[in-house]
């Protein structure tokens, strides 16, 4: 595995992924990372594609790149060229649109999505440690997300990496995690 950042001695690395930093023309794929992103409970039906529309959830990739934006990407080479698995990406939010998991207008918001078929491999492990290390690089102190209660594996990852849960409504939870060195 390659990365832009140090990953931690500690966390299993697949060998045939790297992680790197969004390039601009891969923004675009946002819209597919966030709907992947979208728990969805067992016998519970999929939600229609277009549900990344609604303001809501549109909030956080829309236009983005702005100056505070940050995002990870997973690839794996192919006999072409390298596809795309997996991102973490951060976003500030104004108070005027707060997204799920904000806390305050300081603290990046972050989210996470792998394709289902890349999923309980470790890579989110590694693309939330890479992207919260540039995160703190970038001067931030704190990271937050939101999770549902019924996400168990990933507020499992989430506890691990040291996030803790500071509100919890109508089986959401609010985590933020410290990122002082």
């Amino acid at each position: 595995m390659t990365t832009t950042e140090q990953v931690p001695d500690a966390v299993p690395t697949p060998t045939d992924i790297t992680i790197t930093a969004m390039e601009p023309e891969e923004c675009p794929l946002l819209a597919e990372f966030l709907y992947q992103a979208i728990h969805v409970p067992p016998g519970t039906p999929t939600p229609d594609r277009s549900v990344v529309e609604l303001p809501e959830l549109r909030r956080y990739i829309e236009g983005f790149g702005r100056f505070g934006d940050a995002c990870m990407v997973a690839k794996v080479e192919t006999s072409d060229r390298p596809l795309i698995v997996g991102a973490a990406w951060a976003r500030i939010f104004p108070r005027s649109a707060t997204g799920y998991g904000t806390i305050d207008t300081a603290t990046p918001e972050v989210s996470i999505s792998l394709f289902p078929d890349w999923r309980d491999q470790g890579i989110g492990r590694c693309l939330m440690t890479v992207l919260l290390a540039q995160l703190r690089t970038d001067g931030h102190t704190a990271a937050s997300l939101s999770v549902q209660c019924t996400n168990i594996n990933a507020l499992h990852l989430y506890e691990s990496l040291g996030f803790t849960t500071i509100s919890e409504h109508d089986g959401e939870l609010v985590m933020r995690k410290s990122l002082a060195v």
